[in-house]
Order: structure tokens, then sequence, then C-alpha cells
């Protein structure tokens, strides 16, 4: 080990940053800068042997104040190499770069501080670890390297500031193994201060950046779903100037037997005639097939095409196609099976009987009750016999009585001479 001493008077600078507060004060600094232990005050044969023993064995432990101090006296150490003209002179150089570096960036700080940051990395990691070599050279090949720092001169040119070579292209190399660690401090400091300095400006250059690609994303998928949605308006007029092809031929029928509900839907051709559908119902419903053999006759009726055919009234079912009854493209068809009355006059109603049935009714709607005081208004209140309003423009004809037994009686005798007329048509 070697014996230092330092003049208290003379050395000010370095006795604040080692916080001498008596005389003498003993310092145990290992080789690189590191303070072992700290003795303060006149020793004693005790408290020498044991300062001793610290610095021949030093503790594992360290204390963060003693390495705090060693951290403060070596870059004490490190500036004192340079004079103060010259650290005056790299400051003022590294900061005329930082802002020619923010013109090539397109006055953007936030791109600027991304080149001065990873300069200042470089720097950093050199003092730290100034014996390992492979911090001392730089490849501008690398991806983050060349993005950041080999496309910009000023760049470059505050790196070769510090001692930095061409060595090889795409290649900077510190000149030679670090000795100085000076000018490496002096630009690192001077790089921090301008970050410091410029931090609420890169903060607000760094938001509107992004602010920017969100619009531009923004944009891009607005004019994707633009494209998307015209793209699907062009396909579905490609596909609706398409002709259909319709075939005219084609015949649709929905068929069922009255007083049912299922429906055969069936596919037939125009040429075609009712007789085949008729062929298919009679499979399809065994009253019908029954009364068809027994020569009943047939009723086919389609509501929308105002088409009546009967089966003993002439042969269209058998010989018109379904073009020519005109039925296409599609219609529905109900059967009715007709019932064969012996004598026709049986099933004729007359006019004296109808009269006399109208009689009746208005002879047993004779009762006291109004619609008003029964609760349902008519079109002309007090007034029986009148039309009921049934909400939606709808009108009801009703008969309001109180007397049921003279409806009973009016349908007696309305039976009675019914009766009366059927034996008088017999004895005649």
């Amino acid at each position: 080990f070697r014996l230092l001493k330092l003049n208290a008077d003379n050395d000010k600078a370095a006795c604040a940053i080692l916080q001498v507060s008596a005389l003498p004060t003993l310092f145990a600094i290992q080789k690189g800068g590191k303070i072992v232990t700290k003795l303060e005050g006149m020793p004693n044969e005790d408290s020498m042997k044991q300062f001793m023993m610290s610095l021949m064995m030093p503790s594992t432990t360290v204390d963060p104040k003693l390495q705090d101090m060693g951290e403060k006296l070596q870059n004490l150490a490190i500036m004192s190499g340079y004079t103060f003209a010259q650290r005056e002179q790299i400051h003022d150089r590294t900061i005329r770069k930082l802002d020619a570096l923010v013109k090539l960036r397109g006055n953007d700080l936030s791109l600027a501080e991304e080149t001065a940051s990873t300069i200042n990395k470089v720097m950093n990691n050199i003092i730290k670890h100034p014996k390992e070599v492979k911090y001392q050279s730089l490849n501008l090949s690398n991806k983050a390297m060349a993005a950041r720092i080999a496309s910009f001169p000023p760049a470059i040119s505050i790196l070769k500031s510090v001692g930095f070579q061409s060595s090889r292209e795409n290649s900077l190399t510190l000149s030679s193994v670090v000795s100085n660690l000076a000018p490496l401090t002096t630009a690192q400091k001077a790089i921090q201060k301008w970050i410091d300095q410029n931090r609420y400006e890169i903060q607000k250059a760094a938001r509107a950046r992004k602010d920017d690609a969100l619009a531009k994303i923004k944009l891009k998928e607005i004019a994707e779903a633009e494209a998307e949605a015209a793209r699907i308006a062009s396909e579905a007029e490609d596909e609706s100037d398409e002709e259909v092809d319709i075939d005219e031929h084609a015949c649709t029928l929905r068929v069922r037997m009255e007083g049912t509900k299922k429906i055969h839907i069936l596919e037939y051709r125009s040429h075609q005639t009712l007789a085949e559908v008729m062929e298919f119902m009679q499979d399809q419903n065994a009253p019908l097939a029954e009364a068809i053999v027994n020569g009943e006759p047939y009723q086919i009726t389609c509501a929308s095409k105002r088409l009546i055919l009967k089966s003993n009234d002439d042969d269209s079912i058998q010989t018109k196609t379904l073009g020519e009854l005109g039925l296409l493209p599609s219609s529905n068809l109900v059967i009715k099976v007709l019932v064969i009355q012996s004598d026709a006059t049986d099933v004729e109603p007359t006019k004296s009987s109808i009269s006399e049935r109208m009689k009746a009714k208005k002879k047993g709607a004779g009762g006291s009750h109004t619609m008003q005081s029964i609760g349902v208004y008519s079109k002309d209140d007090n007034n029986k016999m009148e039309l009921i309003d049934g909400g939606s423009d709808v009108l009801w004809e009703h008969d309001v009585s109180d007397d049921e037994e003279k409806v009973e009686d009016a349908e007696s005798e309305t039976a009675a001479n019914d009766k009366g007329d059927e034996e008088g048509d017999e004895e005649n």
C-alpha cells in the first residue's frame, strides 16, 4: 500500500467530499478508489491495529456512506486531469452538436433525446467499466446504433470529441486504453444537463408524436372501412345486375281439403292438368278418394284467381292445363266434396219462411233495455236494433232483449209454421 498525505487547507474540495471533521483523519483506500475504512482523531495502538486489519482484510459488507465518498473522490480525481478551459470547451461543443441534432431530427426534441440518451448510455458504460474493452467499441451496423447514431453526423462528432475514432467501416473505437475519463465525464454531464433543461419540451414533442401516430392509425382504419364498404356495395350491385333465371313454365300449388289445415305444396309444369293434382290428393286423402269412386261431385276453388271449377259442370279439370286456367306461377287451391240432394225443392228456402223468421226475430227483440243502459254504446243512443261501434271503424248489428221467453216463443212459432207448410205440401 501507499501512504498519501493531504493538506486540509490546500485541498478543501477533497476534504469536503471526505467529510473531514477532525485532524488527523485516516482513510484506507483500495485500488480502484474504494474506501474501506475511516479513522478520525489521534490513533492509539489498538485503533491503529484495527485500522490496518481492515485494510489488509477488508469486510465483505460495504458501507454506503464510504462508497459514496469513494465515487465522488474518484470523479474529483478524473476532473482534475483536465483544466477548466478544456472542460468548458467540451461542454459547449457537446451542447452545440445536440442543438444541431434537433434540426436534423425535424425539430422533434423527443427524437433528438433518443439519440442523446443512447450516447449518454455509451459513455456511462465506459466510465463505470474503464478496463472493459467491449464497451470501448461501437458497431454502427447494429440496428439501434444505425437508427439513432450512425445516420446523424452531430452524434458521431460528439463521440469523436471524447476520443472515439473510425477504426473500420461502420465502427467507432476509443483510440487507446482509457486512462483519463475527464472528457467522457464532461460530455456526459453536458448531455444530462441538456436533457434536464429541455425535459418539458421533450415530453410535449413525445405526446404530439404519439397523437399523430394514433391519428394516422385512425385514418387508416377509416379508409380501410370505407374501402370495405365500397367493395361490399359493388358486389351487391353486381349481384343485383345479374339476370335471374326465371322458369316461366313452373307452377307451385298449395292444396288443402276444406275443413282441414294441412297444406300440400306441389310443383308442376304449365302443361299439366288438375286431374293430375286430384290423383295425388286421392292418394293423400281417403275420404276424397272414396267420394270420387262413388261418383260424388267435387269443387276446386282458387280465391286469388276467382276460379271455381266443379267436376259435374264441365271437363275443365280433365282437359285444360294449369297454364290455360291461369294458375301460374303459384296458386292456393281448396277442394270440397259436394253433397247431392234428392229434391232441390227440399233445400231451397221459400220467401214466406224467410219473412216469417225475420218477423219472429223482430218480435223477440223487444226488450226494455237500451244499448247505453247495459253498457254497450251504439251509434245512436237509446235506440234498439242499431249498429254497435266496435272500434277501428267496425260496426256490428246486435239485438238487445231482456225477455228470453219471447225469443223462445218466436222460435217455437216459426218451427210450427214450417211443420204446417211441410204437411200441406205432402197432402197436395
